[in-house]
């Protein structure tokens, strides 16, 4: 019998040494979920210098497939790279990016606001910043 190829395919192996037989299946049910779903940790294998919003894109762009409709990055994946650009690697443009694309995916969102808002006044443009002081 021939080898089938099926490019929609996802999976993922995982050995689990340290568990027994009645402890895998419930291991094995949480890795799933978050392998299926994305949930956690990007897995990008790039530094995490190097990521941009389309890099997120790209790596949540089966979620169409998963889900059965378009989905937009989760407001709290790129609020959190925003503010790893901000305070950890000083990058502000790179992190105003991210803010950016979280207000225009989440305009009704305080937090979308508030968060670009910061970073503008930190670059020192007061006159942009959605907040009031």
């Amino acid at each position: 019998m021939g080898k089938k190829s099926l490019p929609n395919l996802r999976y993922q192996f995982i050995h689990y040494p340290n568990e027994a037989h009645g402890t895998t299946p419930m291991k094995s049910y949480y890795d799933g979920f978050k392998f299926i779903f994305k949930v956690g940790p990007e897995d990008l294998d790039i530094p995490i210098q190097d990521i941009t919003y389309s890099t997120l894109e790209n790596y949540y762009s089966d979620w169409k497939s998963i889900f059965g409709f378009p989905l937009k990055l989760r407001e709290t994946v790129i609020n959190h790279y925003g503010y790893l650009f901000l305070r950890e690697f000083n990058q502000i443009g790179k992190a105003l990016e991210f803010f950016k694309m979280n207000v225009q995916n989440y305009p009704e969102s305080a937090n979308a606001y508030d968060s670009y808002g910061e970073a503008l006044l930190i670059k020192g443009d007061k006159q942009n910043a959605p907040i009031k002081l």
